[in-house]
């Protein structure tokens, strides 16, 4: 029998053959999510464009082989632009993913810009998703949530809630003393660093030599770089800290461990040995202070030959779990944050992806706390996976941070004469009260009873 045309028929064809064609269409690359990942270079990483193109083509072959529904757009900033690029990204909703750090990027790569990126700045300005539930519902054996502690939850947490995934749990915090090689003579360079004063002699050679910043401070206060040993410092100033001997959260600008520093950088500033002279400006000094961080070397962040010197013990604390972390930026919607998620769960439960993804001064989790004890050189701070939550108290705290900022800054820099020390540690103190320490310290210590 002879077949009659049907344009119905043919219409029916032709929209099958399409909707094939779309189907087919959407399994392709082109319609698949991209999430926009930014991560911070040292050391002159991925410096060359094609380098980072086969890089992320690699990455995105192993997510295709992961059956991934995404694939990711990867952007590698250079340290001294990191902050400042991420933040304009953030803004324009250009970043999904980003790399964060605890450490302060632009006062050790000598790149002084106005805005820093760390964590508590990133939630302070709502710049950050709360991931909280996400975490929350993810699978007790997920990798997430096998491979990070509970400690480094708890302690990066803010508000009680949980904005960063933390890379790595194995960072430390320690201080170190480093001596310009080039402003030092060999004798005094070898001779063995245990307090602040066996520096004296290495200070007044440098002024004998004209030398016009023997100490530098690198614009820090400088209380709770060289007291670490002594207290677990839990705040961004040096006034509140848990005292290690008792391991009770204490008022530390009535402690003698204070006075007794403030009186010593007085009589050092009396003898022309400090400045608040950034030591990465040039090399008319002869001693600063190091912390030992997973992102440059003492002598690539000096520009020069360095003798580093311990002169505090290394602890594990709450603050080194944010030393290398990730956050999703807060403009994202449910579905992406989804797929973010699930990028950084492929990250830490797959190696090859791992390896990829990864810098060198990145480290994936280990598998269990035990790995963490296993030829340690640090000791696990008495406070670690505390995070003080300054909501109930936090237009008290905000005042305290200016009157540290002033007076703390001043003591704690050699400001004030050794004569003056006991009285000006009155008015600081008389000041923070007035801005409302006593409390901030009483709920800090609340806080810090309670969690223990």
């Amino acid at each position: 029998m002879k077949k009659v045309f049907s344009f119905a028929t043919f219409a029916k064809s032709l929209f099958c053959l399409l909707g094939l064609c779309l189907f087919l269409s959407s399994c392709g690359n082109k319609n698949k999510s991209v999430i926009s990942v930014y991560k911070c270079a040292f050391n002159n990483e991925l410096q060359d464009e094609t380098q980072l193109e086969k890089l992320q083509k690699n990455i995105n072959k192993q997510l295709k082989n992961l059956k991934a529904p995404y694939e990711i757009k990867l952007t590698v900033i250079e340290a001294h632009d990191y902050s400042e690029k991420t933040k304009l990204a953030l803004e324009n909703n250009d970043v999904d993913i980003f790399w964060t750090t605890s450490f302060d990027l632009e006062k050790n790569f000598a790149s002084r810009k106005t805005y820093n990126l760390t964590p508590n700045k990133l939630c302070k300005n709502n710049e950050v998703l709360d991931l909280t539930l996400l975490l929350n519902a993810l699978d007790e054996s997920s990798a997430i949530k096998k491979l990070v502690p509970q400690w480094a939850w708890t302690g990066s947490a803010f508000q009680g809630k949980n904005y960063f995934i933390p890379s790595s749990k194995t960072f430390t915090k320690d201080c170190e003393i480093a001596i310009n090689k080039s402003s030092v003579s060999k004798e005094n360079q070898i001779k063995k660093i245990t307090t602040l004063k066996d520096l004296e002699p290495l200070l007044q050679e440098a002024v004998n030599k004209g030398k016009g910043t023997p100490f530098v401070s690198q614009e820090s206060a400088l209380f709770s770089k060289f007291y670490i040993t002594d207290f677990d410092f839990i705040c961004d100033a040096s006034f509140i800290a848990v005292d290690r001997d008792t391991n009770a959260l204490v008022n530390t600008v009535q402690s003698p461990e204070y006075a007794e520093f403030c009186k010593l950088m007085g009589t050092w500033k009396n003898k022309d040995f400090i400045s608040s002279y950034n030591a990465s400006d040039g090399d008319s000094w002869a001693v600063s202070w190091w912390n030992e961080n997973p992102f440059c070397s003492s002598e690539q962040y000096f520009s020069q030959p360095v003798e580093l010197f311990s002169l505090t013990n290394k602890y594990s604390c709450s603050d080194t779990a944010l030393y290398s972390c990730y956050g999703i930026n807060a403009k994202a919607d449910a579905q992406t944050a989804k797929l973010c998620l699930d990028f950084i769960e492929k990250v830490y439960s797959q190696s090859e992806l791992a390896e990829l993804f990864y810098f060198d001064f990145e480290k994936t989790v280990e598998n269990s706390e035990n790995s963490e004890n296993e030829n340690m050189d640090f000791e696990i701070s008495c406070a670690r996976g505390f995070c003080f939550d300054v909501q109930k108290v936090a237009l008290e705290y905000e005042k305290c941070l200016e009157v540290f900022n002033e007076y703390g800054f001043l003591l704690e820099n050699g400001g004030i004469s050794p004569k003056d020390v006991a009285d000006t540690i009155t008015t600081y103190q008389a000041l923070l009260d007035r801005a409302g320490y006593q409390k901030v310290l009483t709920e800090a210590q609340k806080q810090y009873k309670a969690w223990k």
